[in-house]
């Protein structure tokens, strides 16, 4: 995941700004995050992760363990069912739809993979 920063005049933006600035507070925190889906199964529990700028990290563990879980909250296509996710001091959680897809916009950059796999 990548994180970049994005400016905007006041009277356009409809996305948070940064607090402060960049480097001063981190890009990400998890604070006690956990997601839980109906039927009771808890895909991600009490989660914990600070990023600051210029970190580069590795996500590993074995299937089922809550990786994916944990990257689709720090990307904001999900929201926890417990804790607090934070992306440049902003509770996701409270964020607007919209705020949301400026952030996702501006913010964020996503590689998907595909499990499309060549014979060599």
């Amino acid at each position: 995941m990548s994180m970049r920063r994005h400016r905007t005049t006041p009277h356009t933006t409809t996305e948070p700004e940064p607090p402060g600035g960049h480097g001063t507070v981190p890009v990400i925190e998890l604070e006690h995050v956990g997601r839980s889906h109906p039927g009771g199964v808890r895909a991600l529990i009490d989660a914990n992760l600070t990023v600051e700028a210029g970190e580069l990290l590795a996500v590993v563990g074995p299937s089922g363990s809550g990786k994916s879980t944990m990257l689709q909250l720090m990307g904001t296509l999900d929201r926890p069912t417990e804790g607090v996710v934070r992306l440049l001091g902003h509770d996701v959680a409270r964020l607007r739809d919209r705020q949301l897809s400026g952030v996702r916009a501006n913010w964020i950059g996503f590689v998907f993979q595909q499990f499309f796999l060549t014979e060599h």
